[in-house]
């Protein structure tokens, strides 16, 4: 991600979470109270690796410069079908951001050139350009 992004947050760790909580005066007004939960669950630990969370991938990932695959029609068929695309990116073993048309759509697992959506199957198919309707943004637009 892009140099200086991050600097207006705090990230906050509490168990096997990371949190985002953007930098204010007010924190210090209330850093007495015993709060539960605030700012943007932004990573969670799942196994061995860091899974960035779908909200931090819809909020951030347009600015990712590394580990991201621009995904074809046929690449999500294949996903929606339940299985995996190979790709030989070029990065270590771990999550990726996919993205289909420039346009951020989710999480794939890439482990040793084979990568497995993290995206349901059942939200492949609206990625996919079919008349009319083009992805703008992660969404859908006439």
């Amino acid at each position: 991600m892009a140099v200086g992004i991050f600097d207006e947050y705090h990230l906050l760790k509490k168990n096997k979470s990371w949190w985002l909580l953007r930098k204010s005066d007010y924190i210090t007004r209330v850093s007495s109270l015993k709060v539960v939960m605030t700012g943007l669950k932004a990573f969670q630990e799942v196994g061995r690796y860091i899974k960035p969370t779908t909200r931090m991938i819809q909020v951030f990932g347009h600015h990712a410069a590394r580990s991201v695959l621009d995904v074809t029609e046929d690449d999500i068929d294949k996903m929606a079908q339940g299985s995996y695309i190979s790709s030989d990116m070029e990065v270590d073993n771990g999550y990726i951001i996919m993205s289909f048309k420039g346009a951020v759509i989710g999480l794939g697992l890439f482990i040793d050139g084979r990568i497995t959506s993290q995206i349901p199957r059942r939200d492949l198919a609206s990625f996919v350009y079919q008349g009319n309707m083009e992805i703008s943004n992660g969404c859908q637009t006439d």
